[in-house]
């Protein structure tokens, strides 16, 4: 695994369908650099055997890697995306590698950290090229796929002939997005005999001076600095006036407690706590929520030895099993990397009371093969390329890439397709800031929230405009909250591939969520209480030239089953997990006649209302969704079985606005198995053979999820415990 508990790299056949786990249990991707021999290696860190190992297979970062950051985009070699590794090598080269796993439907487990691959790509820059940094260190990757790099002239050794405060370090850029540019240099003459290290703060900071602001660790004098993001924006005109100021020591107000190394920022939701790094083998925490940093806790962690520590944090995901469910909960690992110790260490990082705690006592750490170790990478950013299958090939294959989210694909001859291509994953838990999602109940609607370039706002940060029609923000609608409801979270998942579902859609399966931390499942799938049961929202991501859907940008619920969440969806794109359904309280109770028990009056109360407005409008998703596919004159073979099938959503539709639910479950089971029965009813084309979309994927995946919502919230069904999942979803509710 890596930087986690669990199993790693695996492939096995199952019953009728193959796992695909190329990080079984695994959050985050670790790699180091000897500055010794040049080598760049993976590690992986094991919790629940309790073992750390570095990979025996290395690539060759050159003659002093100090620097290594993950980066995620298409290659011109390539032309697909891929996460590569950039590592800067002080003598004058920044280097690239492809980073992932390859793996071979058939393939025998593979469960060690080699399976890793690290595959040499065309440099970026080397000094013999032209102007650019001739002693490259401090990676970073900055909005708009920028790479920042400082520059030490004279090398980073102490000393190496430099005075104390010499002008001469410098901060470059590159586009990552056009490698064959030139490098632009943001700053000169920086006035410290050594750089050390960078940080981009992200734009999901409480302080929104400091969003996308770099961080530059510097001695001689010893300083962390903070320039604008306009000056590596504009460097010509953005450098000017304050543009760059000390943060932490200096003239700034924030005490500096030793000679710096590494810095890092917690991942979120705690992403205002800073951690910092010293050479005398202690490191420091402090609070930058107020947009200047506060020293909290000068040894957060202490007595790690002597010589130059790099330092990076990652979420760790943890789980339990409760009740026969898992679990997943969320805290923070701190990996170490020591140029005199020769080693690699994971310190577990933990919320206790408020305040942070390191785990000292149950320090992971690789030692072996592990020299003058001077640089460290990680991201939670899982990538694998799945090669196709060309015989004794399994009706099911299902990948399991970021713990808490699996994807199954149809890949039987029948209905199913072939799938080969690359995913990309990652996730961020991120606080859901509207005040009245603090409560199970509210007098007040919470507006909505919007989600871009993987971060979430209370507004539109990206609205249409006359001037800018395209918006890339996704909108989860009001009625939405995140969870639990005292301390409200989202789990955002980001998943971009190249696989391509032309008429199946696609299962998945998420886990319970553990945001606060308490031992408990956030939400159950199985609770009686609608307001507890989890909606997993979906939604195309915009910038990527997806699919479009019905609703827009906004996110839509596709849930579809119980145990563990089963969801369906036709493509592989925005999931937002740990979502709940949330009741304005103190609406006007209202009075309906239905056909059930002979016409007797019953009251319909405003929470039941709320639903079915809901429930009402996933209808009308469906209806518009075939009606899209309708006006495509090559798509619907069958547009008369159309037409009746429209009908019969919109007299659902009139049962559900006049509280009518007497025959709702037959009606929808009907239109259900019609969407099913393609051949023999609809006749749907394949995206590609006459559908511009998946449309029969979407079709399958709304059916089967407004089957389920109407259930469960108008029809008092549940879920019953151990239902298999090979059963339609109508057997399984009771």
């Amino acid at each position: 695994m890596f930087g986690r508990s669990g199993s790693t790299a695996a492939v096995f056949a199952a019953v009728g369908s193959l796992l695909c786990s190329p990080q079984a249990g695994a959050d985050s991707y670790v790699a180091g650099a000897n500055y010794s021999n040049g080598q760049v290696y993976a590690l992986c860190f094991d919790d629940e055997s309790g073992t750390a190992v570095r990979s025996q297979l290395s690539a060759d970062g050159g003659t002093k890697p100090v620097s290594l950051v993950f980066f995620t985009g298409k290659t011109d070699e390539l032309g697909k995306e891929e996460l590569q590794l950039l590592v800067a090598d002080e003598a004058g080269e920044i280097r690239r590698f492809g980073w992932g796993e390859t793996l071979t439907i058939g393939e025998e487990p593979q469960k060690d950290c080699n399976n890793v691959q690290i595959s040499p790509r065309p440099s970026l820059y080397s000094k013999q090229q032209g102007p650019g940094p001739a002693a490259p260190n401090g990676l970073s990757v900055a909005p708009g796929d920028l790479l920042l790099v400082l520059n030490n002239p004279q090398g980073s050794g102490k000393g190496k002939g430099k005075k104390s405060g010499t002008p001469g370090g410098e901060l470059w850029k590159f586009d990552l997005l056009n490698p064959a540019s030139q490098p632009v240099k943001v700053l000169s003459a920086l006035p410290h005999g050594r750089l050390e290290e960078t940080l981009v703060l992200p734009s999901n900071l409480s302080a929104q001076a400091l969003h996308d602001d770099l961080l530059i660790v510097a001695n001689d004098p010893s300083v962390v600095k903070k320039v604008d993001r306009a000056c590596y924006e504009h460097p010509t005109s953005g450098c000017g006036g304050a543009a760059v100021v000390d943060f932490i020591g200096g003239d700034s107000a924030a005490i500096l407690t030793g000679e710096p190394a590494g810095i890092t920022l917690l991942p979120s939701p705690n992403q205002d706590k800073l951690l910092l790094s010293s050479n005398d083998g202690s490191v420091a925490l402090y609070d930058i929520s107020s947009g200047q940093a506060v020293l909290e806790d000068e040894t957060l962690i202490s007595n790690l030895g002597a010589g130059k520590f790099k330092i990076k944090a990652l979420r760790d995901l943890d789980s339990l099993s409760l009740n026969g469910r898992r679990v997943v909960s969320f805290q923070a690992n701190l990996y170490v990397a020591g140029r005199n110790n020769g080693s690699v260490q994971q310190i577990s990082l933990s919320l206790v009371n408020g305040n942070l705690v390191a785990d000292t006592a149950s320090i992971l750490q690789v030692s072996d093969g592990i020299q003058h170790a001077r640089a460290l990478a990680t991201t939670s950013e899982d990538f694998i390329r799945i090669a196709p299958c060309e015989v004794n090939c399994p009706d099911k294959l299902v990948v399991d890439i970021a713990y808490v989210i699996e994807h199954e694909f149809d890949t039987s001859a029948q209905t199913g397709e072939p799938v080969a291509g690359y995913i990309g994953e990652t996730y961020q838990v991120l606080r859901d800031p509207r005040p009245a999602c603090n409560s199970d109940f509210s007098t007040l609607q919470p507006g909505p929230l919007f989600i871009w370039k993987s971060q979430v706002y209370p507004y539109d940060p990206d609205p249409v405009t006359p001037l800018d029609p395209d918006s890339t923000s996704v909108m989860i609608p009001g009625y939405l909250c995140g969870s639990p409801a005292h301390d409200p979270h989202i789990l955002l998942v980001r998943t971009l591939s190249d696989i391509e579902t032309r008429r199946s859609e696609i299962g998945h399966r998420t886990y319970d969520t553990d945001f606060d931390g308490d031992g408990l499942a956030d939400l159950s799938c199985l609770s009686a209480d609608r307001g507890q049961q989890p909606v997993v929202g979906w939604a195309p991501i915009p910038e990527t030239g997806e699919d479009s859907i019905v609703e827009g940008q906004q996110i839509i619920d596709t849930v579809t089953g119980c145990g563990s969440v089963r969801i369906k969806t036709r493509e592989l794109s925005y999931f937002v997990i740990g979502l709940r359904n949330h009741i304005v309280q103190g609406g006007t109770a209202l009075t309906h006649k239905t056909r059930q028990n002979n016409l007797q009056a019953a009251a319909v109360s405003s929470e039941t209302y709320q639903y079915s407005q809901r429930v009402n409008a996933e209808f009308k998703g469906l209806r518009d969704t075939l009606s899209e596919a309708v006006a495509e004159l090559t798509c619907v073979a069958n547009p008369l079985v159309a037409a009746q099938v429209d009908s019969d959503v919109a007299d659902i539709q009139s049962d559900l606005l006049q509280q009518d639910y007497s025959l709702l479950e037959s009606k929808t089971l009907n239109l259900l198995n019609q969407i099913r029965d393609n051949d023999n009813h609809l006749a749907v084309a394949a995206k590609g053979s006459g559908c511009s979309k998946n449309y029969l994927g979407d079709l399958n995946a709304r059916a089967t999820h407004v089957y389920f919502s109407l259930a469960t919230k108008l029809l008092g069904k549940v879920w019953v415990p151990g239902c298999p999942e090979s059963l339609p979803v109508e057997q399984c509710l009771q």
